[in-house]
C-alpha cells in the first residue's frame, strides 16, 4: 500500500527533513542527503536593478524505517533528483583533546 504521492512532492517528504540542530534524529535511522540547485530573484535597493542567483541546496533527509526510506527512493528517482543514502545504526559524539607543548 503506497503511503506517498506517485510524483516527488516536497510536501509529503517535509516531516523527514533535518534543518537545524534540534531536529537531528537521536537514535538509528535511515538517511538521505538531496542536491538540488535553487535560483532566487535578488534586487539592488540602491540601483534599482535585480538578477537571479542560483546556489546550491543540500538537505538532509531522517526516515524511520526502510520501507519509507525506498517510498521516498522510488520517487526522487523517477523524478531524477540527485541523491545518496545510507543507514545510520548508532549516533556517536565527538570529543577534542589538544595539547600545547610550549617548550618552557
Amino acid at each position: 500500500m503506497k503511503k506517498y504521492m506517485d510524483n516527488y512532492n516536497y510536501h509529503d517528504w517535509s516531516k523527514f527533513m533535518v534543518s537545524k540542530p534540534s531536529e537531528k534524529p537521536t537514535g538509528p535511522h535511515f538517511a538521505a542527503v538531496l542536491f538540488e540547485k535553487e535560483t532566487r530573484y535578488e534586487h539592488d535597493h540602491y540601483s534599482g536593478n535585480g538578477s537571479s542567483v542560483s546556489y546550491d541546496k543540500i538537505t538532509y533527509f531522517a526516515f524511520p524505517d526502510k520501507e519509507t526510506l525506498g517510498e521516498w527512493i522510488i520517487r526522487a528517482t523517477k523524478d531524477k533528483k540527485d541523491f545518496f543514502f545510507f543507514e545510520v545504526k548508532k549516533l556517536g559524539e565527538a570529543t577534542v583533546k589538544v595539547e600545547v607543548d610550549l617548550g618552557v
